[in-house]
């Protein structure tokens, strides 16, 4: 089929064969990519309802939307011809990199964690792999993993095929035999604990350079795999990483890992857990009360050498990671990430009298992050919080470990059972363990607890609704969330943290339908707070949340300033106070409340970055690029501070400096920010090509980020790909029209809507949208450049360079305007020159009266 087309895939040349079909590289002409096509054998789809179901399998796939798995475009049908398009993924092959030799255990664990990291995304949507296995990881660049064939063989085991066939068929069993679960070799179903036995077999095998079970024979390789043990890895590896491979590889799936999750967090702890196994209850509550005494020994003396040796930083930067493990119904789940929020809230106020800094673990969730080796990276903490929560019938065991960031040793540890109908002495306990482990003082304020409620019940309820919360992305997780507070609100009606959370939950189910009824629901909730119970901060939260985002910022400001007066340690109602006096167009007063949030909390980076972003927005580069430099320094580990300090150089016209402080970042960690700022590096380089790729790389981890459309727009458009950037424009306005659907008032995002109409020839609708970006943001700098740069699209140069002038006093920055490509009709014109001029001579006397 080389050289031949299927639709607008040419292809290039042929890359691998199995018994599912032929992978060929290929060019999509469409929107100038590489990519991967898997034709797929006939005799495999030969049913019209096993092709809907193969159909249905690729689709559900191409949602997953993760940096380490290969992302799928499309499966369609072209002349009898069955096709899956997918990322074409350069480097080598997990299974080519062993047959080189044994890896490392660091090269071992770093390519493990980002296999287990695609694992999570997928299990989370209900897709196990089925096919785990060396050939099926490619390594790239920088040892980035990609994990490809992800769900197929699911898909494939609905044709009836044996459960011991690979998907190279019966001739090349042992392709795929080595790294079967037990279970399935005896005919059972897969779940995610067949995923977990194959990376063991994975991770056992790349670090002795053979497979942990051997057999001349398909019968020898079964037997041995169904009943003997792998031989011990060697000793040179640790303990750690020996007890991680063990558990994935029992023959039991209920003794191993039963979530990837608990492997990373195994990873991540100097120890990893071992689960509760059910028995008679006489047997259990022996086992209960022999963990609950082995754990109070071992928390003794871990702090005792602890005391001697493993002093806590005096600094304390903390981050309070997800739940690592927990009982195996939801309701359990949920209370445990409940509770481990309340935990966080209580820490939080202890901030302004220690040298203490939290991470929030809601912060750390939205983040998408699980371990605390992302958690170093993301936001340069020096301590992480590891909460486990199980229940055994009427009681609830609590397990926490305290660890160093850098060498991920324990340094605190402690275990608290209580009766699950007790959770306000469980949460009482828990944290005032945690608060000693840490070594905090606690002021008269913190000595009494008020929990809003004196009903056992209801407080559960709240508790579960928060923890669902935690992951209001998901809509399941979120209409669970709802029907928690509402049960909550329903046993203690006048319980005003329930109806808070109830109306927060609201507003997000608003924002995910655009259902204008959940405005109003939110609304009466937040009010039915803040009526309630005037002295609780969440209620004012809520509403001014609420009021922020439909655009009443004068009463949403009220809110957030008796917020602050209720709880001065709140970040969200601090930070929240400054995002609304920027929205009324009060820079000053938004500039004297992000630096309030830093004394408050002043080796906090996160509320540098909000402030060096408000100078961004203000055009004031210098000092955004100071504030960024502070980030850094700050957490030198993080990726952020370089990511926003490279978009700062960008505007500053140092193109070159930004490459090199954007790579720093990248190779912390990928990310879209970062990518879309390096994108802008090489556009303004004039490098559209290289531009577009890295604008396309970025979509690959925010593919609804209508700005990042926008962008790879313009670098096709300038790169002379004009019918792709067509394309790429229709979708940015798509997505940026669901903005405004949200937050009509945001200034940004009516600009662009302008912009991308220009750009489609829309004239009539961009200068509607643009008069109304006007009206909401009349000194944003960025709007102001989008006007000059519609009036130059339509032929109109007077108010161009008016609007030009007008951007350049506000602060847009004047290499942009010397390099961006829209304007270069107007270079060698004399009038753009004047206005140049002048505003030079301006910027040089402000610089002398302010001291320069």
């Amino acid at each position: 089929m080389v050289g031949q087309t299927i639709r607008h895939y040419r292809i290039v040349e042929k890359i691998g064969q199995g018994g599912m079909g032929v992978v060929y590289r290929a060019h999509d002409e469409r929107l100038n990519r590489q990519v991967a096509i898997k034709v797929l054998l006939t005799r495999l789809l030969s049913d019209d309802a096993v092709r809907r179901r193969f159909h249905r399998e690729a689709m559900s796939l191409a949602k997953v939307n993760h940096p380490n798995i290969a992302t799928i475009h499309e499966f369609d049908a072209d002349s009898g011809v069955d096709f899956l398009v997918m990322e074409f993924v350069a480097g080598s092959t997990l299974e080519k990199c062993i047959d080189d030799g044994a890896l490392s255990e660091t090269d071992t664990i770093h390519i493990g964690l980002q296999v287990l990291r695609a694992l999570g995304a997928a299990h989370e949507l209900g897709i196990i792999h089925r096919d785990l296995k060396p050939s099926n990881i490619m390594i790239g660049p920088k040892q980035h993993v990609k994990v490809l064939d992800f769900g197929l063989a699911k898909s494939i085991s609905d044709l009836n095929l044996a459960s011991t066939e690979s998907f190279e068929g019966l001739q090349d069993i042992a392709g795929t035999l080595p790294y079967m679960a037990p279970e399935v070799l005896k005919g059972r179903s897969s779940d995610v604990r067949t995923d977990i036995w194959a990376y063991g077999v994975l991770l056992y095998e790349a670090s002795t350079g053979h497979k942990p079970f051997q057999g001349r024979t398909t019968f020898e390789l079964t037997s041995a795999i169904l009943g003997t043990d792998p031989a011990s890895l060697p000793s040179h590896l640790s303990p750690r990483f020996r007890s991680v491979v063990s558990r994935c590889l029992l023959k039991d799936p209920q003794r191993r890992y039963q979530t990837v999750g608990e492997i990373e967090a195994a990873f991540d702890s100097a120890e990893s857990s071992v689960p509760v196994q059910s028995s008679a209850t006489r047997w259990l509550t022996i086992l209960i009360v022999a963990l609950l005494a082995v754990s109070i020994l071992a928390f003794f003396l871990i702090r005792n050498r602890g005391s001697a040796t493993q002093k806590l930083p005096a600094s304390k930067q903390l981050a309070i990671l997800p739940m690592t493990s927990v009982a195996d119904n939801r309701e359990a789940t949920a209370f445990g990430e409940g509770l481990n929020e309340t935990l966080t809230t209580r820490l939080t106020s202890l901030t302004r009298t220690n040298n203490l800094q939290i991470i929030p673990s809601t912060e750390i969730s939205s983040s998408g992050i699980r371990t605390l080796r992302d958690a170093n990276q993301e936001f340069g903490v020096n301590l992480g919080l590891e909460i486990a929560v199980r229940r055994s019938g009427d009681m609830v065991r609590v397990s926490y470990s305290l660890i160093d960031a850098k060498t991920h040793r324990q340094l605190r540890a402690d275990t608290i059972t209580a009766p699950a109908s007790d959770p306000f002495a469980l949460e009482d306990r828990v944290s005032n363990s945690i608060i000693e482990a840490l070594e905090l003082e606690l002021g008269p304020q913190h000595l009494g607890r008020d929990y809003g409620t004196s009903s056992a019940a209801a407080f559960d309820y709240y508790l579960e609704g928060r923890g669902e919360f935690q992951e209001f992305q998901k809509p399941e997780k979120l209409d669970s969330a709802i029907a928690h507070f509402k049960q909550s609100t329903a046993i203690d009606p006048r319980y005003a943290l329930a109806f808070a959370g109830l109306g927060e939950a609201y507003w997000q189910k608003y924002k995910q339908t655009h259902d204008a009824s959940f405005v109003l629901l939110a609304t009466s909730a937040c009010e039915k707070a803040v009526n309630l119970q005037d002295s609780v901060a969440e209620g004012h939260i809520c509403l001014a949340t609420v009021f922020e985002g439909t655009g009443k910022y004068l009463v949403a400001s009220e809110a957030f300033t008796k917020a602050r007066n209720l709880d001065p340690t709140s970040d969200q109602a601090v930070v929240g106070s400054a995002s609304v006096y920027q929205a009324l167009d009060m820079p000053e007063k938004a500039e004297e409340t992000y630096r309030q949030a830093i004394q408050m909390r002043p080796q906090y980076w996160r509320n540098y970055g909000l402030l060096g972003a408000f100078y961004v927005s203000q055009g004031q580069y210098d000092k955004a690029a100071s504030v960024f430099k502070k980030v850094i320094e700050i957490a030198p580990d993080s990726f952020r501070g370089y990511s926003n300090l490279g978009g700062v150089e960008v505007y500053q016209g140092q193109y070159a400096d930004a490459i090199s402080t954007l790579e720093k970042s990248i190779a912390i960690r990928t990310t879209g920010d970062a990518l879309s700022n390096l994108g802008s590096a090489y556009f303004y380089s004039r490098n559209f090509n290289h531009a577009a790729s890295t604008f396309q790389d970025a979509l690959k981890l925010d593919a609804a980020n209508y700005w990042l459309w926008g962008n790879l727009a313009d670098a096709y458009y300038y790169g002379g790909h004009r019918s792709e950037a067509t394309s790429a424009y229709r979708k940015a306005l798509d997505l940026a029209l669901l903005q405004i659907s949200v937050n009509a008032q945001d200034g940004a995002a009516l600009a662009a809507i302008s912009g991308y109409y220009s750009m489609l020839g829309t004239k009539e609708a961009a200068f509607t949208y643009m008069e109304r970006a006007l009206r909401s943001s009349p000194r944003d700098p960025e709007v102001l450049f989008d006007a000059a740069q519609l009036y130059n699209q339509f032929g109109n140069k007077k108010d161009s360079l008016d609007w030009l002038a007008k951007a350049l006093d506000a602060g847009f920055p004047l290499p942009q305007v010397q390099n961006i490509p829209s304007l270069d009709n107007l270079r060698s014109d004399q009038d753009f020159q004047s206005v140049i001029n002048a505003y030079e001579v301006r910027a040089r006397k402000k610089h002398l009266q302010q001291g320069g």
